[in-house]
């Protein structure tokens, strides 16, 4: 007998007060019920991670000054020194696994009618804190992803913080119960970029008056 049943549509969340929808995994938590974060940024973390595994997506005022073939990697810099706790704050090394340009097709926000830049970032880093835990470092995998919007002088910069060994993100829409496989560093996992991306790719602005 066939079975009727179907994977449900994913619901997008709101962001941003409800200006900007993606759409993200089951197991994300709002960091702003727990402590203020910034208005500029959404930060959602893994309640199934003990919260070392991050999203954050940011907005940023666009510097004309980063080429569009260098937007992913300064904004991963940006990060790196965000996170750095050393005294001459210099950056922590990385090994980059990808640099790649996004189709604008494939982005969601695309078809607002305004021109966008999509780019991509994947490293490595051997020594970084967990998101809400500074005591110690640990193997973790970042991955980046800029959606420049020059109408409204914005980067808008969607940020992973994978430690190693934590479950890779879930699938908006799929059962909690998916199999999540652990983050390997190592090498390019594009299943689990593939996963990641989801959210870049889906999101939408809902109220433009948020840039105002």
């Amino acid at each position: 007998m066939q079975s009727n049943m179907s994977t449900p549509t994913p619901t997008p969340t709101p962001l941003f007060g409800g200006a900007i929808t993606a759409l993200l995994p089951p197991e994300l938590i709002d960091v702003s019920n727990l402590r203020q974060v910034p208005d500029n940024q959404e930060v959602w973390v893994d309640s199934t991670a003990n919260q070392s595994a991050s999203l954050i997506i940011e907005l940023l005022h666009l510097d004309p000054q980063v080429s569009s073939e260098a937007l992913a990697t300064f904004h991963l810099s940006q990060v790196l020194l965000a996170a750095s706790d050393d005294d001459d704050n210099s950056e922590p090394q990385y090994e980059l696994l990808d640099a790649s340009s996004l189709p604008d097709a494939s982005c969601a926000l695309s078809h607002s009618g305004f021109p966008i830049i999509a780019k991509r970032v994947v490293a490595q880093v051997g020594h970084l804190h967990k998101f809400n835990q500074s005591a110690n470092t640990h193997p973790v995998l970042l991955m980046v992803w800029v959606l420049r919007v020059p109408h409204v002088e914005t980067d808008i910069v969607v940020t992973w913080n994978l430690p190693e060994g934590v479950l890779s993100p879930g699938i908006p829409g799929a059962p909690t119960t998916l199999a999540r496989p652990p983050v390997r560093l190592g090498g390019l996992d594009k299943a689990l970029v593939d996963r990641c991306e989801v959210v870049a790719r889906s999101l939408k602005v809902v109220d433009w008056g948020l840039f105002c």
